[in-house]
């Protein structure tokens, strides 16, 4: 979610704006070992959505960024209709052998990306819920 971190993978990119996919949910559910990654999961239900920033990038930059993310092997790349008729492209992680754990191990350094996004971007909503599931101790990370 911050720009400075996808800039120093891809280069110059163009923030287009925040938006919110209805019906998605943040889980920390995929990654080796004890350690886990952020992954939205498609739950079809009003209550849940996820709020997000998009970016504009060229072909290149989605290769390098595709590599970067271990696509397709560790996430898949998924195109998914915004409500005002636009379509963005996300990372996926659709890998049957990571599972949920009951409590999460997150990389320091990754996790200050997520809240620095979130700072970057205003995202309230999702600060809160990292922060929540810190001190409720299903995912674990010090900064």
């Amino acid at each position: 979610m911050s720009q400075k971190r996808l800039e120093s993978r891809v280069g110059k990119v163009s923030k287009v704006g925040v938006i919110k996919l209805p019906y998605w949910k943040l889980e920390f559910n995929c990654g080796p070992g004890t350690t886990r990654y952020a992954n939205i999961t498609m739950t079809g239900e009003n209550k849940n959505a996820v709020e997000g920033v998009l970016y504009e990038l060229t072909p290149k930059q989605f290769r390098i960024l595709d590599d970067r993310e271990g696509c397709p092997l560790f996430y898949q790349k998924m195109a998914v209709p915004l409500t005002d008729g636009r379509t963005m492209f996300t990372y996926v992680c659709m890998n049957p052998y990571y599972r949920p754990l009951p409590k999460a191990k997150a990389d320091a350094e990754y996790m200050s990306h997520l809240l620095t996004g979130c700072n970057e971007n205003g995202l309230v909503k999702t600060m809160k819920l990292l922060l929540g599931l810190k001190k409720a101790g299903t995912v674990q990370f010090d900064l």
